[in-house]
């Protein structure tokens, strides 16, 4: 299989194939009971669904953290927006907007290949008054693109990476960082360097607002397994350096490593596999000088942690998560910070089951400095949502953020047991 496949999440693999105008999640889904989308809490925090993403011309499938801008919400969704051609089935994707109370319009609709990008996986910053993101397909060789926007909606395509076996990089599915007035960004492939078969092992690249793009490294085929490889976060900044993570690379359960913008990279941390975590998906936060994420796997009991690490790479594990019924499992989004305390989701886990398949719905979970975590809100499946995989965004002490299925979009015809296109929700803590 090509790359550009191979990071997909299996549901969207799901959707896009067969039946996502109808709702993700087919006869899998199991439980829960009945559910309500008023305000309710189950967990210490309150919680609402302030829209469902109907799929078609609406969008579908949001993975992507929220972006705040003057107390509007702006996002993006891997699917939906209409059939535009034969590459993009389903819909190559969509920006979106959407207030608070859940008032959402589509931005802009992605066209897919030559000219437009699609499917975008990360989310959006905001630049000099314009929102730039990243496309994890389509452009002109399908293998993404970096795009602005203006906030009515006019979007423009700034660049599109290379073709297979051209050492650009490919795929991109994290946000872009603003850095001394050019724009940062990781490819999870692409690069000079194959690390299994025909998979490469990703950049990490500068691309000016005018369009110029600069792979600024090629991570490494290290048989010693010193560099890692896989750069699916995006990048944060601190002293002058760029911080980021991988997914492989050290033992094979990633890396935290230091790059600076001329391209000089090292690596900070590897992950052992065993209490300390791995696969860190997330971008790193920074709170009282140390930098905080989390790994998708493995702790004390196989479903994932929060970790924090100094800049001299002095790693420590905050906190292991327990799993179902009474904790998350599988944090995939960053981490948000709030008076203090650490806010996040995970992708599965907490009280109830959605698919036969997974151990859970997801939760959204509070955790502080010295590792005391609670649950704000254990999702339930269908209207409630389901499968959280990004941040959250602070407005005004309110957490908002989005769930990969779940909802009561997708149509008429969606089943019993659909998983729904998605929907965006708030939590009160």
């Amino acid at each position: 299989m090509d790359d550009a496949l191979r990071y997909r999440r299996s549901t969207l693999i799901c959707c896009m194939f067969t039946v996502v105008l109808a709702g993700c999640g087919g006869a899998s889904g199991t439980l829960p009971l009945s559910h309500s989308i008023a305000s309710h809490s189950d967990g210490s925090g309150s919680y609402k669904v302030i829209y469902s993403f109907k799929g078609g011309m609406d969008g579908a499938l949001p993975e992507s953290d929220l972006l705040d801008v003057n107390g509007k919400l702006y996002g993006t969704t891997l699917s939906g927006g209409g059939a535009s051609n034969s590459r993009c089935a389903y819909g190559c994707g969509t920006v979106f907007e959407t207030t608070t109370s859940g008032a959402s319009r589509i931005l802009h609709r992605f066209a897919g290949y030559p000219n437009d990008g699609a499917y975008p996986a990360a989310g959006l910053i905001e630049f000099k008054g314009k929102l730039y993101g990243t496309t994890s397909g389509g452009g002109a060789s399908i293998t993404g693109t970096v795009f602005a926007m203006s906030s009515a909606g006019q979007e423009k395509l700034l660049y599109s990476f290379g073709a297979y076996g051209d050492g650009d990089g490919r795929y991109p599915t994290s946000d872009l960082l603003a850095f001394k007035d050019v724009l940062y960004g990781t490819t999870e492939y692409g690069g000079k360097s194959y690390c299994y078969a025909s998979i490469t092992c990703g950049t990490v690249f500068k691309v000016t607002t005018s369009g110029k793009e600069t792979v600024v490294y090629s991570f490494r085929n290290d048989r010693s397994q010193t560099d890692g490889f896989w750069p699916r976060a995006g990048l944060v900044a601190s002293n002058g350096l760029l911080f980021g993570t991988t997914l492989g690379g050290s033992d094979s359960a990633g890396t935290i490593y230091t790059i600076t913008p001329a391209g000089k990279e090292a690596v900070l941390y590897g992950f052992s596999g065993r209490h300390d975590g791995a696969s860190p998906f997330g971008r790193l936060t920074v709170l009282n000088g140390e930098f905080y994420g989390t790994t998708e796997g493995a702790g004390a009991y196989g479903f994932g942690t929060v970790f924090a690490i100094n800049a001299a790479g002095k790693e420590r594990t905050v906190y292991e998560f327990k799993g179902s019924p009474t904790d998350g499992t599988s944090p995939e989004g960053d981490l948000a910070v709030v008076d203090g305390k650490l806010y996040g989701t995970t992708a599965n886990g907490g009280k109830y089951r959605c698919f036969a398949t997974r151990i859970g719905c997801g939760t959204v979970f509070a955790v502080t400095p010295s590792g005391s975590e609670s649950v704000l809100h254990n999702f339930k499946g269908r209207e409630d949502g389901a499968d959280p995989v990004g941040g959250l965004a602070d407005v005004n002490g309110s957490l908002y953020g989005a769930t990969y299925s779940g909802g009561t979009g997708c149509g008429a015809t969606r089943g019993a047991n659909s998983g729904g296109c998605g929907t965006i929700f708030e939590v009160t803590p």
